[in-house]
């Protein structure tokens, strides 16, 4: 927690901008009776061209399903941030999005246009509900959570509580969650920037600041993310290397997820990860607490950090560059801040060191 002796905390309650104020929308995720006849584990497909196989977790066996109703699903108690692991699970989601509204589809519907998902609720509702009843829609395979549903497609931070308030930029917004919660901004551009925020030191005083405001605390319930302080730098340079260092960590997260599912683990990304975000809490802090960070050391920043799209490579011919090249970037980025003859001249006051070593868990 932070020290009240700094009036670090005292700060936090002083900011009158908060994430409602920037998001078109903050709301909670679906929810079902049927859990085990919509979540499934993608189990594979041999060619382009045949249908997914998943395992069904409710009858216990591979099934196959319409890929156009299954969507990849969050896990609310894995770690997850700035980017989302590759889905563990899939949800079978039987509704058909129209005129930007998503509609559950009728049995006739399912059976005529996708039998495959038709013939498989068919099949569980015989084996746990021991009916041969016509399907009903509304009974049988129908879930809760109209504002997620309403947002499928559209670019949205998911946010989770796993050890801590912990976020992760869903870019494609196809994402389907339920025991977290998704945040849509009003401005497109701040994505990489809030996101760096929520995952910082400063998310983890939402519990105080839930008590300051009388509220009923848990970091996944709409009401306590609505009432999150948001401060954005004064200047445009700490705001831009926020967003660009929270990128940073984006790719980096997501190279450990894909080498740790082809190889079973990596490590190799962890030094230059904790590097990165070491950096960003550190401007992050200063922004929301202290704004006493030394101007050599942003200059230092400024001159080191580029966007993958000025890194070496990024703009070939029309062509990204590939996963190694912008891994190899990053590490020569980072030696040369280490490097940078003017970093030791660089002053960092005692007081933000005494407000960091107070709200770090080191």
């Amino acid at each position: 927690m932070f020290s009240t002796q700094n009036g670090s905390l005292e700060k936090l309650y002083d900011i009158s901008l908060t994430l409602d104020d920037i998001s078109a929308d903050i709301f909670g995720g679906i929810c079902t009776r049927n859990n085990f006849l919509h979540k499934m584990r993608f189990t594979g497909k041999n060619n382009p061209q045949e249908e997914a196989s998943y395992m069904c977790l409710g009858l216990c066996r591979p099934v196959k399903v319409e890929e156009e109703l299954v969507y990849p699903y969050v896990n609310g108690a894995a770690s997850a941030r700035y980017v989302l692991p590759p889905a563990s699970f899939h949800f079978l989601l039987p509704y058909r999005s129209s005129e930007g509204t998503v509609k559950v589809l009728s049995p006739s519907e399912l059976k005529t246009s996708y039998p495959m998902a038709y013939n498989r609720v068919l099949e569980f509702e015989k084996e746990f509900h021991h009916s041969d009843s016509p399907l009903d829609s509304a009974d049988c395979y129908s879930v809760q959570g109209r504002k997620l549903l309403e947002y499928l497609g559209t670019p949205k931070i998911i946010v989770n509580e796993y050890y801590g308030l912990q976020a992760a930029f869903d870019p494609a917004g196809n994402h389907l969650f339920e025991e977290s919660c998704g945040i849509v901004l009003k401005d497109p551009e701040k994505y990489n920037y809030v996101t760096a925020v929520l995952n910082s030191p400063i998310a983890k005083q939402l519990p105080a600041l839930c008590r300051h405001d009388k509220l009923y605390f848990s970091a996944l319930a709409p009401e306590a993310l609505r009432h999150f302080p948001v401060a954005f730098p004064e200047d445009e340079l700490t705001e831009t290397l926020i967003s660009t260092l929270s990128g940073y960590l984006g790719f980096l997260q997501g190279q450990k997820y894909a080498e740790k599912a082809r190889f079973g683990s990596s490590t190799r990304y962890d030094e230059l990860a904790a590097f990165y975000r070491n950096l960003t809490d550190l401007l992050v802090v200063d922004t929301y607490l202290t704004n006493d960070l030394d101007p050599e050391f942003l200059e230092i920043l400024k001159t080191h950090i580029s966007g993958f799209e000025e890194l070496s490579g990024a703009e070939n011919e029309g062509m990204p560059a590939n996963e190694d090249q912008l891994f190899a970037e990053l590490q020569v980025i980072r030696q040369k801040i280490i490097g940078a003859p003017e970093l030791g001249k660089c002053r960092f006051s005692g007081r933000f060191t005494n407000v960091l070593n107070g709200i770090c868990v080191c």
